[in-house]
């Protein structure tokens, strides 16, 4: 029983130390109150409020003023991953006013982001017109790609010896 405030802290202090998915100066400026289908409705009264979304990349494009990235919305998990689920609010557009290649921000790659509403767009799609939301990058975080279960966001513990094998 001596040591059970020890093991305590030990395992406190090893589950606190995972990665840091969005930098702590970043993430105070998140209204955390603010849905992406709320923000959608009304992108102009939302202007400069700053959002946590993520989603695939449907498209990257380099323009003259820098890359505009259009974005799947896609939930978020419990460590800001976009789940891997056919279900989405819509379309977002992400500006950063400097040169993302295209080849490593390619479709279908996933893609955490912090970005600043600028406001929101219409466009033609087929035969509908869309109005989609602007954002302007604050921080991006591109997730690896798979190797064989590209989009297994579940937690994984291992305890014991023995080793690993891959397919």
């Amino acid at each position: 029983m001596r040591f059970y405030p020890f093991i305590l802290i030990v395992i406190t202090l090893l589950a606190s130390c995972g990665p840091k998915i969005i930098p702590d100066e970043i993430s105070v400026r998140i209204d955390k109150d603010l849905s992406f289908e709320e923000v959608t409705k009304d992108p102009e009264a939302y202007r400069g409020k700053t959002l946590l979304l993520g989603g695939e990349i449907i498209e990257t494009r380099n323009l003259k003023e820098g890359t505009e990235i259009e974005i799947l919305q896609k939930p978020l998990d419990t460590g800001y991953a976009p789940l891997p689920v056919d279900v989405s609010a819509g379309r977002f557009f992400l500006s950063d006013p400097s040169f993302l290649d295209p080849a490593i921000y390619k479709s279908g790659r996933r893609v955490t982001i912090v970005g600043v509403v600028k406001g929101g767009r219409s466009r033609q799609v087929g035969g509908a017109v869309r109005f989609d939301l602007v954002l302007e990058k604050e921080y991006i975080r591109l997730w690896p790609l798979g190797r064989g279960r590209p989009y297994d966001a579940s937690p994984t513990f291992h305890f014991g010896l023995g080793a690993i094998f891959s397919r």
